[in-house]
């Protein structure tokens, strides 16, 4: 099964648990500390999963509403868990439409590499452009 399946198979499922999370939007610049912590968050979840952040989903009933922005180019986030992480989080991007509305996601591949720790204080993240 294909990450698209997977991901319309947990919309459908509509529970958030320690692999799986709805967002109606994506994280806007101003909350660059959020989307660290959520990724390192789920990278440090005992589960073998591979974990989701699912965008385009209320957390209210997990309806389908699609988002309007797109998703920052992978390297982006790659960038910044390095400067702010350790170890290395493996992660990849994507997003398709359904029914003509977009949904994007973050997955977070299983680690072996636990516990993962953040090298310092978020509130100094940095604004990549």
């Amino acid at each position: 099964m294909g990450d698209t399946e997977i991901i319309l198979h947990l919309i459908e499922k509509g529970v958030e648990n320690e692999w799986v999370d709805f967002k109606q939007e994506y994280y806007l610049k101003e909350k660059r500390a959020d989307l660290i912590k959520d990724i390192c968050a789920f990278a440090n979840g005992e589960s073998i999963e591979d974990k989701y952040i699912i965008f385009g989903v209320s957390n209210q009933g997990c309806e389908i509403c699609g988002f309007s922005r797109d998703l920052e180019d992978v390297s982006v986030i790659n960038q910044l868990l390095e400067e702010n992480v350790e170890p290395f989080i493996n992660i990849s991007i994507g997003m398709f439409n359904y029914k003509g509305k977009n949904i994007g996601y973050i997955k977070i591949h299983d680690n072996n590499n636990r516990p993962l720790v953040l090298c310092q204080d978020l509130v100094q993240v940095k604004m990549i452009k």
